[in-house]
């Protein structure tokens, strides 16, 4: 529930966040409530798991330097299906809504932060504990498992999500 008076704003943004609730359709109903009559709402999800290598890249990077298998976080990945995302906005009330596919390249450099900042995303609880030497090592099993992605000394990422917009 969000504390605030029905018909509040002129829009509503979240990135990177629908994909976690239990109820996505309670989350997209109390966005809408929240929205003035014919405000927008927009919802930016990840594409699929196999759209975004670098999960995978990451996952196995994790791996080889823990010696222990990773499982994907799918949950990350769960509107990431085409429709998806624009069902659940239907779901929640919005009579006119729209889903398009995002994409663009990212090119990384070797040793930026980038793949450190993905496993610590992934694994905080395990990469928190590690010293430089130690990171130093990760990123080098990250980067390597990402080498179908490298273009001579850079990373040439795919970056794919969902977009989903509503109109109350």
């Amino acid at each position: 529930d969000l504390p605030f008076a029905d018909d509040s704003f002129n829009a509503v943004t979240c990135r990177n966040g629908l994909m976690f609730p239990e109820d996505k359709v309670a989350c997209v109903r109390e966005a809408r409530r929240v929205l003035k009559p014919g405000a927008r709402a927009a919802w930016l999800v990840w594409a699929t798991y196999d759209e975004n290598p670098t999960f995978g890249a990451v996952r196995a990077g994790l791996s080889q330097y823990f010696g222990e298998d990773f499982l994907p976080r799918m949950v990350r990945h769960v509107l990431g299906k085409e429709g998806a995302l624009g069902k659940l906005l239907g779901d929640g009330g919005f009579k006119t809504f729209e889903e398009q596919r995002v994409s663009y390249r990212r090119v990384v450099q070797s040793g930026d932060d980038y793949f450190r900042r993905a496993a610590a995303r992934t694994i905080p609880h395990r990469t928190g504990e590690l010293d430089e030497q130690g990171w130093k090592t990760l990123v080098a099993c990250i980067e390597k498992a990402a080498s179908a992605l490298r273009v001579g000394g850079a990373f040439d990422i795919p970056v794919v999500a969902r977009l989903g917009i509503g109109v109350k």
